[in-house]
């Protein structure tokens, strides 16, 4: 997203052609989605975008940009959430990945790994990670149980 409009233009060009549904593994930029994007992103076939909500300060733009994403569902609408960075507790970081989740985003939490060494996590660390991976884990907690996706009526 960060490359000139007519190389972006090529690239959804040879998407459309594509016979199978798009992925986008590798994260967009939320804060790049301009309405050009959106309308690009409007002629494909879209399995999932992944996008990323690092910081508590992500939130709001994750908020703001969901509307204009609403030709896609929950489901498509992934998000790498990185946490226990930056002496971040398990409450904030539960807090910041249920923002995600009533953003109208899939979080995919991700526990932070230095460069430089190995972090063990504890327990709960791990619990929260694992739980906030797992699609089914995250429907089933926030519609009872279900975890088809639908919310409860």
């Amino acid at each position: 997203m960060a490359t000139p409009r007519e190389h972006q233009s090529q690239v959804y060009e040879m998407l459309r052609l594509q016979n199978r549904q798009v992925s986008f593994p590798g994260g967009l930029d939320v804060r790049l989605m301009d309405a050009w994007v959106i309308d690009q992103l409007k002629t494909l076939r879209i399995k999932e975008i992944f996008v990323a909500c690092d910081t508590k300060a992500n939130v709001p733009i994750l908020y703001g940009v969901r509307p204009t994403l609403n030709f896609l569902d929950r489901r498509q609408l992934r998000c790498y959430v990185l946490i226990a960075y930056n002496d971040e507790t398990i409450p904030e970081a539960h807090k910041r990945l249920e923002a995600v989740w009533n953003a109208g985003f899939l979080p995919f939490a991700q526990l932070y790994q230095p460069p430089d060494r190995y972090i063990d996590y504890s327990q709960s660390w791990e619990t929260l990670a694992r739980t906030w991976s797992r699609p089914a884990a995250m429907f089933a907690m926030h519609t009872g149980g279900n975890t088809h996706g639908e919310e409860d009526a």
